[in-house]
């Protein structure tokens, strides 16, 4: 088991938007604005379309602020994990440079494992991605013949648009291009006959509206 990687762990918020989860990296950046000191990254590149197992040991640890995947049935938001805990992904190594996917990675590159199954979303299970956010980690990787870890128990909830965080914040899930403005769709609540009430976000968790 080769050590390749340590760092912050962290993903795209492109990952999350597409329900991919598929593409991780280190960064020095601690969610928030500070730093550790370095980051480092040697990717064994021998590897890339190959099995492999790839572990996770976590260092040190740290409350992670993210505000979590509304999206998934259930909910997920982030835990902290002990110190010395490992997480273990089973999958194909993949290495991308797409700017959808390495956004925050100072080494302009991210990896990830994908499923031999050819499915398109929870490529990594976020349930696992969740208590490493954020944490200070170091990767190991060798070549197995071991099946794909097991697809995620959470289920993705079919719903595009945006969900109220209920501090004032939104998450969104769409087609949108990052360009121009999001905008969120009112509720149109009906008093009466030709009487309707347009309400806005009002700050509640969970609560969903339409974006266009």
């Amino acid at each position: 088991m080769k050590r390749f990687a340590y760092g912050i762990f962290m993903w795209a918020g492109y990952e999350r938007q597409s329900r991919r989860y598929g593409f991780i990296y280190p960064t020095e950046e601690i969610y928030g604005g500070e730093k550790i000191n370095g980051t480092q990254l040697k990717l064994p590149l021998n590897l890339e379309g190959k099995r492999v197992k790839l572990t996770v040991k976590v260092l040190e640890t740290r409350q992670s602020t993210h505000a979590g995947d509304r999206f998934c049935v259930p909910p997920l938001f982030p835990s902290t994990p002990e110190i010395g805990a490992t997480f273990e992904f089973v999958g194909i190594f993949r290495i991308t440079k797409d700017p959808n996917s390495i956004a925050g990675s100072e080494l302009g590159v991210a990896f990830g494992l994908e499923p031999s199954d050819g499915r398109e979303d929870f490529w990594l299970d976020p349930v696992k991605l969740f208590q490493l956010h954020n944490q200070t980690v170091e990767f190991f990787i060798e070549e197995t013949e071991e099946p794909d870890s097991p697809l995620t128990e959470v289920r993705d909830s079919d719903f595009d648009g945006a969900i109220d965080n209920g501090d004032g914040t939104f998450q969104f899930r769409a087609n949108h291009n990052g360009k121009g403005t999001i905008k969120i769709k009112p509720n149109a609540r009906k008093i009466d006959e030709g009487l309707y009430a347009i309400e806005g976000p009002q700050n509640r968790p969970g609560d969903r509206f339409e974006i266009v």
